[in-house]
Protein backbone atom coordinates (compact mmCIF):
# COMPACT_ATOMS: atom_id res chain seq x y z
CA UNK A 1 0.00 0.00 0.00
CA UNK A 2 2.66 2.58 0.81
CA UNK A 3 4.81 1.70 -2.52
CA UNK A 4 1.41 2.17 -4.41
CA UNK A 5 0.61 5.34 -2.47
CA UNK A 6 4.27 6.69 -3.10
CA UNK A 7 3.92 5.60 -7.22
CA UNK A 8 1.18 7.60 -7.43
CA UNK A 9 1.95 10.39 -5.54
CA UNK A 10 5.42 10.98 -7.09
CA UNK A 11 5.98 9.01 -9.81
CA UNK A 12 2.23 10.10 -11.16
CA UNK A 13 1.25 6.45 -11.88
CA UNK A 14 -2.29 5.89 -12.34
CA UNK A 15 -2.51 2.64 -11.18
CA UNK A 16 1.51 1.29 -10.35
CA UNK A 17 1.70 -2.23 -10.85
CA UNK A 18 2.93 -3.53 -7.41
CA UNK A 19 2.68 -7.50 -6.78
CA UNK A 20 1.81 -8.35 -3.36
CA UNK A 21 4.53 -8.75 -0.80
CA UNK A 22 6.32 -11.90 -0.02
CA UNK A 23 7.20 -12.27 3.71
CA UNK A 24 9.64 -14.02 4.92
CA UNK A 25 9.12 -17.65 5.99
CA UNK A 26 10.90 -17.23 9.29
CA UNK A 27 9.93 -13.59 11.41
CA UNK A 28 12.51 -14.41 13.86
CA UNK A 29 15.89 -15.98 14.30
CA UNK A 30 16.59 -14.68 11.11
CA UNK A 31 19.70 -12.20 10.55
CA UNK A 32 22.88 -13.40 9.67
CA UNK A 33 24.93 -10.03 10.46
CA UNK A 34 24.88 -7.59 13.66
CA UNK A 35 26.56 -4.66 15.42
CA UNK A 36 26.46 -4.70 18.86
CA UNK A 37 27.63 -1.39 20.86
CA UNK A 38 30.02 -2.59 23.76
CA UNK A 39 29.37 -0.77 27.33
CA UNK A 40 32.51 0.08 29.78
CA UNK A 41 31.59 -3.20 31.54
CA UNK A 42 31.76 -5.49 28.63
CA UNK A 43 27.62 -5.55 28.29
CA UNK A 44 26.28 -5.51 24.64
CA UNK A 45 23.35 -4.13 23.35
CA UNK A 46 22.45 -1.29 21.05
CA UNK A 47 21.84 2.35 21.49
CA UNK A 48 18.99 4.16 21.94
CA UNK A 49 18.39 6.36 19.30
CA UNK A 50 19.08 10.17 19.72
CA UNK A 51 20.85 9.28 22.48
CA UNK A 52 24.38 8.18 23.37
CA UNK A 53 22.54 5.62 26.31
CA UNK A 54 23.69 1.82 25.72
CA UNK A 55 20.41 -0.89 25.98
CA UNK A 56 22.10 -3.63 27.08
CA UNK A 57 20.65 -7.00 25.91
CA UNK A 58 20.52 -10.95 26.60
CA UNK A 59 18.92 -11.73 23.09
CA UNK A 60 17.93 -10.50 19.95
CA UNK A 61 14.79 -12.06 18.35
CA UNK A 62 15.58 -11.06 15.10
CA UNK A 63 19.33 -12.68 15.51
CA UNK A 64 20.47 -16.21 14.38
CA UNK A 65 20.85 -18.62 17.60
CA UNK A 66 24.54 -18.66 16.89
CA UNK A 67 24.68 -15.27 17.43
CA UNK A 68 22.69 -14.75 20.38
CA UNK A 69 24.71 -18.04 22.29
CA UNK A 70 28.10 -16.35 21.30
CA UNK A 71 26.64 -12.65 22.86
CA UNK A 72 26.57 -14.75 26.08
CA UNK A 73 29.65 -16.30 25.72
CA UNK A 74 31.44 -12.49 24.99
CA UNK A 75 29.48 -10.81 27.56
CA UNK A 76 32.00 -9.25 29.98
CA UNK A 77 35.03 -10.19 28.32
CA UNK A 78 35.09 -7.81 25.52
CA UNK A 79 35.14 -4.19 26.89
CA UNK A 80 38.71 -3.88 25.03
CA UNK A 81 36.21 -2.53 22.28
CA UNK A 82 33.32 0.11 21.69
CA UNK A 83 31.69 -1.87 19.29
CA UNK A 84 31.49 -5.65 17.93
CA UNK A 85 30.84 -6.77 14.29
CA UNK A 86 29.38 -10.71 14.18
CA UNK A 87 28.46 -12.24 10.95
CA UNK A 88 27.11 -15.92 10.77
CA UNK A 89 27.35 -18.48 7.79
CA UNK A 90 23.60 -19.94 7.78
CA UNK A 91 24.69 -22.34 5.31
CA UNK A 92 27.88 -22.67 6.09
CA UNK A 93 28.35 -22.12 10.25
CA UNK A 94 31.65 -20.28 9.65
CA UNK A 95 31.47 -17.26 10.99
CA UNK A 96 33.36 -13.85 11.56
CA UNK A 97 33.75 -11.28 14.81
CA UNK A 98 35.63 -8.70 14.59
CA UNK A 99 37.51 -7.26 15.87
CA UNK A 100 40.08 -9.08 17.11
CA UNK A 101 40.02 -9.87 20.85
CA UNK A 102 42.99 -10.29 23.24
CA UNK A 103 40.98 -11.21 26.40
CA UNK A 104 42.41 -14.56 26.96
CA UNK A 105 38.72 -14.91 28.43
CA UNK A 106 37.35 -14.64 24.95
CA UNK A 107 37.42 -18.68 24.22
CA UNK A 108 36.15 -17.86 20.52
CA UNK A 109 37.66 -16.72 17.54
CA UNK A 110 37.90 -13.12 16.79
CA UNK A 111 39.06 -11.01 13.95
CA UNK A 112 38.60 -13.18 11.11
CA UNK A 113 39.15 -10.96 7.88
CA UNK A 114 36.10 -12.57 6.11
CA UNK A 115 33.47 -15.80 6.31
CA UNK A 116 32.09 -17.86 4.33
CA UNK A 117 28.22 -17.99 3.18
CA UNK A 118 26.25 -20.11 0.53
CA UNK A 119 23.57 -19.35 -2.12
CA UNK A 120 21.73 -21.49 -4.09
CA UNK A 121 24.87 -23.73 -3.91
CA UNK A 122 27.71 -20.62 -4.39
CA UNK A 123 30.00 -20.08 -2.01
CA UNK A 124 30.65 -16.19 -1.65
CA UNK A 125 33.40 -14.43 0.53
CA UNK A 126 31.94 -11.68 2.67
CA UNK A 127 34.27 -9.61 5.08
CA UNK A 128 33.54 -7.04 7.94
CA UNK A 129 32.50 -4.43 6.39
CA UNK A 130 30.91 -5.40 3.11
CA UNK A 131 27.50 -5.58 2.70
CA UNK A 132 25.59 -8.84 2.23
CA UNK A 133 21.45 -9.67 2.55
CA UNK A 134 21.13 -10.26 6.54
CA UNK A 135 18.26 -12.76 5.49
CA UNK A 136 19.80 -15.76 3.34
CA UNK A 137 17.09 -17.53 3.41
CA UNK A 138 15.20 -14.52 1.92
CA UNK A 139 18.12 -13.57 -0.24
CA UNK A 140 18.30 -16.91 -2.13
CA UNK A 141 14.07 -15.71 -2.85
CA UNK A 142 14.99 -12.57 -4.01
CA UNK A 143 17.41 -14.56 -6.42
CA UNK A 144 15.00 -16.52 -7.83
CA UNK A 145 12.42 -14.18 -7.51
CA UNK A 146 14.66 -11.69 -10.49
CA UNK A 147 16.10 -14.82 -11.93
CA UNK A 148 12.24 -15.89 -12.81
CA UNK A 149 11.76 -12.29 -14.88
CA UNK A 150 15.08 -11.72 -16.18
CA UNK A 151 14.48 -12.59 -19.78
CA UNK A 152 18.18 -12.64 -20.45
CA UNK A 153 19.21 -13.69 -23.46
CA UNK A 154 23.12 -14.98 -23.95
CA UNK A 155 24.30 -12.04 -25.79
CA UNK A 156 22.50 -9.45 -23.16
CA UNK A 157 24.55 -7.04 -20.86
CA UNK A 158 23.36 -7.45 -17.12
CA UNK A 159 24.13 -4.41 -14.50
CA UNK A 160 24.12 -5.12 -11.27
CA UNK A 161 24.62 -1.56 -9.42
CA UNK A 162 25.86 -1.46 -5.82
CA UNK A 163 26.44 -5.15 -6.35
CA UNK A 164 27.92 -5.54 -2.78
CA UNK A 165 30.38 -9.15 -2.30
CA UNK A 166 28.24 -9.40 -5.88
CA UNK A 167 26.27 -11.74 -5.05
CA UNK A 168 23.36 -11.13 -7.91
CA UNK A 169 26.23 -10.41 -10.42
CA UNK A 170 27.89 -13.87 -10.27
CA UNK A 171 24.39 -15.74 -9.61
CA UNK A 172 22.77 -14.21 -12.66
CA UNK A 173 25.78 -14.30 -14.90
CA UNK A 174 25.41 -17.93 -16.83
CA UNK A 175 22.31 -16.54 -18.14
CA UNK A 176 23.59 -13.58 -19.75
CA UNK A 177 26.78 -12.45 -22.25
CA UNK A 178 28.62 -10.12 -19.80
CA UNK A 179 27.87 -8.67 -16.21
CA UNK A 180 29.24 -4.77 -14.74
CA UNK A 181 29.58 -4.82 -11.45
CA UNK A 182 29.39 -1.21 -9.91
CA UNK A 183 29.91 -1.12 -6.01
CA UNK A 184 31.44 1.97 -4.22
CA UNK A 185 33.01 0.43 -1.38
CA UNK A 186 36.89 -0.87 -1.36
CA UNK A 187 36.33 -3.87 0.91
CA UNK A 188 32.91 -5.30 -1.30
CA UNK A 189 34.71 -4.70 -4.09
CA UNK A 190 37.84 -7.04 -2.99
CA UNK A 191 35.83 -9.32 -1.93
CA UNK A 192 32.88 -9.54 -5.42
CA UNK A 193 36.99 -9.66 -6.73
CA UNK A 194 38.00 -12.96 -4.74
CA UNK A 195 33.84 -14.37 -5.68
Amino acid sequence: RVVSEQLRRIGHFADPPVLPTLAAPAPFNYRNHARFTVGKFGDMGFVRRGTHRLIPIDQCLLMQPWINDTIAQLRGHCSESRALNLRYGVSTGDFLIQPKLKNEAVTIETGQPFYRERLLGREFQVGAPSFFQVNTEQAERMIELVRGYLRAEPTDLLVDAYCGVGTFAILLAPAVGRVIALEESPPAVRNARAN
